[in-house]
């Protein structure tokens, strides 16, 4: 599976979660826990950057193995979450999808803009 890169519009990006994102990444599920806690059971076991780099390296392995992708929401040139396409199942072209977005960036359609436009990309690559 080809790393995602994708433009979503109106300054929101996606692209595929990288080792050097893990110490922006934990602090933004640390600076925003108390918001995500409500809907995400893993926020508390995210305790380090080390924390962090571990779940990037699961994440890459599955995108590697074709299992999973997770991508860096990015907008107006800030992380601000994630979304992540677990379970794929490709026989049967399926898969799991899961985000958050930092509380102050929320309503915005961006979290909708981001998964619409990685749903209906093919290659899952931007050009």
């Amino acid at each position: 599976m080809q790393p995602l890169a994708l433009d979503a519009g109106r300054g929101t990006e996606l692209r595929s979660v990288r080792p050097r994102d893990a110490d922006s990444l934990f602090a933004l599920v640390d600076a925003n826990r108390s918001h995500l806690r409500s809907w995400l059971p893993w926020v508390d076991a995210q305790r380090s950057a080390a924390d962090t780099r571990s779940f990037i390296a699961q994440s890459r392995k599955a995108e590697r193995d074709g299992t999973g992708c997770v991508a860096l929401i990015r907008h107006a040139g800030e992380p601000c979450g994630t979304v992540g396409f677990n379970k794929i199942d490709a026989a049967n072209r399926s898969c799991e999808i899961g985000y958050w977005i930092r509380e102050d960036r929320q309503g915005r359609g961006i979290v909708t803009r981001g998964v619409g436009r990685s749903c209906a990309t093919p290659s899952r690559r931007s050009t």
